[in-house]
């Protein structure tokens, strides 16, 4: 037996639905080694979908876990191979208030000690240094209803959606993760909730093959499909079996032969859109082969999911071309049967159609990349509407502390003056006479009441006895002069002493 190819790593669709919220930290609390995060918006996703912000919280608050990258015990998840650092397994902190505020899901994570787990410890240092940032949940919705779109693609609103997780995510929504994620969501309600046979289209990379063979690819594609990539009927994981074709019986899942309409191949373990399929399925609905032999109703399912491949290959399916040549020819040729060569007109009207076929392409992939655009724009206006909000709020608390912060300085004033009131007053009659008090509390305003008191104790005691009037010829008192010999004690003694 030969060298098993390699296999495509694949998470089982197991119902529970999740997406991503980039850039959704609102505050980090070192103390409580917290953060508060917006788990879920009710913007357009990554998928193109609307999740509806009335979340079932009952379950969740029981054990309110947050994870690691959506990891779980369950390792059944994983279809083939990847194995997971066991210490990934476990939870890496809880969640706290958990609720829908001003129409967006918050939360806040409380990180694991590093005793608990060393993942937890680098997942907090990562959001608390702003090297990570963006939160995914994990949820089942239980009310799902379609929307088509002006572009022919579907929306998807999900209600009444029940919390299972909360997980740290290390990167923004990858590409490729968010195409496989959304494959099987898709598959999902199509098949499990609105039980429709038809397989939806996911874009996989073109195979340029001239011929084919039905048996052989068929083979491939079960090798592929099975766990240990033996083909056999009893290891096929038919969550991948069925990506290789356009319709299956929905009431018996689990049986190779319910499967039909294959158009893909495999190469190198990988799945590819195989031109030669394509074309031999395209045909066989134009009926070459007398059909698929599947309801009528699902044809044109079938048809859109074709066409789309099709372009892949800048090409327009048969049933497309037919009508486009009629129209064409109804509305630009109505006179030229005999002015020009059947095969030349034939050409013509095929390049035509070709050029539309292009044209179309263009007008998509332009439309995608506004919707896009559109959704960017509504996710930051949403979060420059959080800004101002809370701006607002730190305004106004920041002014509240001013005005407290008056007050309370006001209040400090109030008591130094008081408190220099009575200290000066202890030293009236002994170191500075009634008139000189005043004086000295306006020196305390500009020097401190420190510095003045310490003048104060350096002059000797005053002895005022009662008030005189003397002649201004007349010398002060000897016993003034002779207590302190300097020019300032000598004035303020006499001041005393001419009142």
């Amino acid at each position: 037996m030969g060298a098993k190819a390699p296999q495509q790593l694949v998470r089982n669709f197991d119902g529970i639905f999740r997406r991503q919220v980039d850039y959704t930290v609102r505050g980090v609390d070192e103390g409580n080694r917290s953060v508060r995060v917006t788990a879920s918006t009710n913007t357009v996703d990554s998928h193109g979908d609307i999740v509806e912000q009335d979340f079932q919280l009952d379950r969740y608050r029981k054990n309110p876990v947050i994870l690691f990258n959506h990891h779980n015990f369950d390792s059944s998840n994983f279809s083939l191979g990847g194995a997971v650092d066991p210490s990934w397994l476990i939870p890496i902190g809880r969640a706290e208030d958990v609720g829908v505020s001003g129409g967006n899901l918050e939360a806040t994570i409380i990180f694991a000690t590093e005793k608990v787990s060393k993942l937890a410890e680098n997942v907090y240092q990562a959001f608390r240094e702003k090297m990570m940032s963006a939160v995914s949940i994990g949820f089942r919705p239980h009310k799902i209803s379609e929307e088509k779109l002006e572009n022919g693609t579907t929306r998807y609103r999900l209600g009444q959606n029940e919390l299972f997780e909360i997980s740290a995510v290390p990167m923004p929504s990858n590409p490729d993760a968010v195409a496989k994620s959304l494959m099987a969501e898709r598959n999902w309600i199509r098949h499990d909730y609105f039980k429709k046979s038809t397989v939806g289209y996911t874009e996989y990379p073109i195979l340029e093959t001239a011929s084919w063979d039905a048996d052989d690819a068929l083979a491939r594609v079960r090798k592929y499909a099975s766990i240990d990539g033996s083909g056999n009927p009893e290891t096929i994981n038919f969550d991948r079996y069925k990506e290789a074709f356009s319709w299956f019986d929905v009431s018996n899942p689990n049986d190779v032969n319910s499967y039909k309409g294959l158009h893909h191949d495999v190469k190198d373990g990988w799945l590819y859109n195989s031109k030669a399929g394509l074309i031999a399925l395209g045909n066989t609905l134009q009926g070459s082969r007398a059909g698929l032999n599947i309801p009528a109703e699902d044809i044109p399912d079938i048809k859109k999911h074709l066409e789309k491949h099709y372009e892949q290959f800048n090409m327009v399916a048969p049933w497309q071309k037919s009508e486009t040549v009629q129209v064409t020819v109804s509305l630009d040729t109505p006179n030229r049967k005999n002015e020009m060569d059947p095969e030349k007109m034939k050409a013509e009207l095929e390049a035509k159609v070709a050029e539309i076929a292009v044209l179309k392409a263009h007008a998509a992939t332009a439309e995608e990349k506004f919707k896009s655009l559109e959704t960017r724009a509504a996710t930051a206006e949403a979060r420059v509407t959080a800004l101002e909000t809370e701006l607002s709020t730190e305004k106004t608390a920041s002014e509240k502390l001013e005005k407290e912060f008056k007050a309370a300085s006001d209040k400090v004033t109030a008591l130094e003056a008081k408190n220099a009131e009575v200290v000066i007053s202890g030293y009236v009659g002994k170191k500075l006479s009634p008139a000189e008090k005043d004086e000295h509390l306006d020196l305390v305003k500009t020097l401190g009441l420190d510095r003045v008191e310490k003048m104060l104790k350096a002059r000797p005691d005053i002895t005022i006895t009662e008030e005189v009037e003397i002649d201004e010829k007349v010398k002060a008192p000897k016993s003034l002069t002779d207590a302190d010999p300097s020019a300032e004690l000598v004035e303020l003694a006499n001041k005393a002493v001419k009142k």
